[in-house]
């Protein structure tokens, strides 16, 4: 009973080091065409799932699809239909559905069959997501899915986090998404400024303590004996490398997150050994 509990709580997305990930593109289809949109895609929202492009371009006001390709192959097909939710500058859709091709008829039933078990054991989660968003998230993370560790001060107290859900575009710009049982959102309201910085995955085991640690009223934060250091005076984690100070701009409810559009107004390039992504499980053993 145990080994089958075990496979079925492998269905998720696993630690890998982005730098081993070279052979993956994104594009997106307008009007027939494939345009590579690397640079100039988010994921801002989980419940919906929820895609923001910058309008930049004027060709993101017409996506009807996203392209994954591994290998100069197609993977993965993610079709898109015009959200509600509205953001200045930005084009927001919403999955409509999606198509792996890495995974066969077979493998997607049994792969949602076992995402629904794996939702059952674990219901004490209040963030749930039905097995059909889930497949589709993962079939998103088939491109890597970055993991950053957002930082600021709350009562003198530094805090900090990991997020995947975030969006970086050119000029600046980034789309960074807390979800709102999170009670940091009410400090980033308030001050308009936080540190977001990529966390490291050779201290991976530090980024996820990060995440387990965080106390939902952030009173008594049990992880301040890690070291900080400080950009004027917003803390940053001392293992995490290209360090951003970012201001906020304007914020909407996407859902259950609060997406922040913010500017980084200040950078510094320190030198890490790989960020820290996510990828759905049975990619693992092509990119180890």
């Amino acid at each position: 009973m145990g080994s089958l509990k075990n496979y079925i709580l492998q269905h998720k997305l696993l630690p890998v080091n982005i730098d081993v990930c070279n052979d993956y593109a994104i594009y997106v289809v307008v009007n027939n065409n494939r345009i590579n949109c690397e640079g100039n895609i988010g994921l801002i929202g989980l419940k919906p799932m929820t895609i923001a492009f910058y309008e930049g371009d004027n060709w993101f006001k017409e996506v009807e699809a996203i392209i994954i390709e591994k290998s100069g192959r197609t993977a993965v097909e993610i079709s898109l239909e015009p959200s509600a939710f509205i953001l200045n500058g930005f084009s927001i859709y919403s999955i409509k559905s999606s198509r792996n091709y890495l995974r066969n008829f077979l493998s997607r039933k049994i792969d949602l069959f076992f995402i629904a078990l794996k939702n059952k054991f674990q219901k004490k989660h209040k963030f749930e997501m039905g097995a059909l968003s889930i497949q589709q998230l993962f079939d998103f993370c088939v491109y890597p899915r970055p993991v950053y560790l957002l930082s600021l001060n709350i009562n003198d107290i530094p805090v900090c986090f990991p997020i995947d859900v975030v969006g970086q575009y050119s000029d600046n710009r980034m789309l960074v998404s807390v979800r709102k049982s999170n009670t940091a959102c009410t400090e980033i309201i308030r001050s308009k400024s936080f540190c977001l910085s990529a966390a490291p995955y050779d201290q991976k085991n530090k980024v996820y303590q990060l995440g387990k640690n965080l106390p939902a009223d952030l009173k008594d934060h049990s992880n301040i004996e890690n070291k900080y250091k400080f950009k004027n005076s917003i803390p940053y984690p001392d293992f995490a490398f290209q360090i951003k100070e970012l201001h906020l701009i304007e914020y909407i409810e996407v859902g259950e997150h609060y997406c922040f559009y913010c500017k980084y107004i200040e950078t510094e390039t320190v030198r890490g050994n790989g960020q820290l992504a996510h990828l759905p499980w049975y990619l693992l053993p092509a990119v180890i």
